[in-house]
């Protein structure tokens, strides 16, 4: 329904959200700017209590087919397990006032890659969330991992527990046409409401906790932000992960022994890393020649071996992989893997594609990558 042009109700409901381990969230719906203040006054309560002032945060936007026509639909908050879903597109345009002050209180906010989340922000109430106190968990997740723009489910996978590896999955793409519906399937309350959870949880993860346990000291908000003393204007440098962490295994490489259009075993330490998200597939992407993608189907043979089988073939044939050839992976997310391919000579070898259009394997062709000679 278009609340521009009929008279708005308003609605609230509370509801538990299950996540992981029979843990719950304490879920408010609402497109009701009174209950919006409320929690909010609450949340203003709590964060007096906390040394380390934060909020997660996410957005969920208008269906609109063109991106520079997509505004804000809906608008969660987490703080500890309560969690706000405000439905902005079910409200009177004049309902945002309480939000736009709270985003202007100096609170941290933390979030998911918020590259479009700034401009539909603009876009919808002509406010930005100062950038000192709007933190990009992919940015501060490549600070700790060295890892560039991992997904939310795969870090959380990783940080917060495996369960989450297929939580966008789970949520069909047909789901975000319905932010703009009114009251919002649970489905959509529930998903909406997992995401800010997550967003929070990371952040106390990734910044907080090893802000906390690193040499066994606190270090402020404000010195993080380099407001403190004995920091420089704008440092957001972080200290070395503490040893208590998840370990990350990101990069590895194989030697092919065998015949090198065979399926290929990858390192076990991998494959543990993995356990609890084992792939269907994966995604090849040979590093430096365009973007297409191979796909190869993963098989694993239920003793913690993991293999590159179907698919394979068709990739060691494009880039001329050959008997005693060492073969680099690093793992990008998302079933992703980049491939650099070193040859007999212990050089790499560099690519590039003669079908710059082509990002899919949907001809029986193999079109072989080029070396340059």
């Amino acid at each position: 329904m278009d609340m521009d042009e009929q008279e708005v109700y308003y609605w609230s409901s509370t509801r538990a959200v299950h996540i992981h381990d029979g843990q719950e969230l304490e879920v408010v719906y609402t497109n009701d700017p009174w209950q919006v203040r409320r929690v909010l006054d609450m949340y203003t309560e709590w964060l007096k209590e906390e040394e380390h002032k934060f909020v997660g945060l996410d957005f969920e936007y208008t269906n609109h087919r063109a991106e520079d026509e997509k505004k804000i639909a809906v608008v969660q908050l987490c703080m500890r397990r309560h969690v706000l879903v405000f439905h902005y597109a079910a409200a009177a345009r004049w309902d945002a006032p309480a939000i736009c002050d709270f985003f202007r209180e100096g609170i941290t906010f933390a979030s998911v890659d918020i590259r479009g989340d700034t401009k539909v922000l603009w876009r919808s109430w002509h406010m930005q969330i100062p950038p000192e106190y709007y933190v990009d968990l992919q940015d501060e997740y490549f600070k700790y991992t060295g890892h560039p723009r991992a997904g939310m489910a795969t870090m959380a996978a990783r940080l917060i527990d495996s369960s989450y590896g297929d939580m966008k999955k789970k949520f069909h793409h047909h789901r975000h046409r319905l932010w703009g519906d009114f009251p919002l399937p649970n489905m959509n309350i529930d998903y909406a409401a997992i995401d800010a959870w997550v967003s929070y949880e990371l952040y106390r993860k990734i910044v907080v906790d090893r802000l906390i346990h690193c040499h066994g000291f606190h270090v402020s908000d404000a010195d993080r932000k380099g407001k403190g003393k004995g920091k420089g204007k704008g440092s957001s440098s972080l200290p070395p992960p503490p040893s208590t962490l998840p370990l990350i295994i990101e990069e590895f490489f194989i030697v092919v022994y065998e015949d090198p259009l065979v399926k290929k075993e990858l390192p076990k330490k991998f494959a543990d890393y993995l356990d609890g998200q084992e792939p269907a597939k994966v995604y090849l992407r040979a590093a430096d020649c365009g973007p297409r993608l191979w796909t190869v189907e993963v098989l694993f043979d239920g003793q913690g071996r993991m293999y590159l089988d179907k698919g394979w073939e068709k990739f060691a044939i494009a880039h001329g992989v050959d008997f005693g050839w060492f073969v680099h992976f690093k793992y990008e997310g998302d079933d992703v893997l980049t491939v650099k391919v070193f040859d007999g000579t212990m050089c790499r070898r560099y690519y590039y594609s003669d079908d710059e259009d082509s990002d899919d394997e949907s001809d029986d062709d193999v079109k072989p990558c080029i070396h340059p000679v």
